[in-house]
């Protein structure tokens, strides 16, 4: 199917799926008080510039942390 636009307020949206893929070729933006991503094996993050900035903490915690 195709749409040129969709809005919507909830108050709660559940989504189940066995797979997800999106694709998006513009912005993806979230704003949310808290974002939270759990994988029971592997997160990957990909950029060519990747930023994470923080006002009071910043912590990485694992059994082997590489830099560089």
């Amino acid at each position: 199917s195709f749409a040129t636009s969709f809005d919507g307020v909830f108050e709660r949206w559940s989504q189940r799926a066995k797979n997800a893929y999106r694709r998006i070729d513009g912005l993806d933006q979230v704003k949310a008080e808290q974002v939270d991503y759990t994988a029971k094996k592997t997160m990957n993050l990909h950029g060519r510039n990747t930023l994470m900035t923080a006002r009071e903490l910043v912590k990485v915690d694992g059994e082997q942390i590489h830099v560089g």
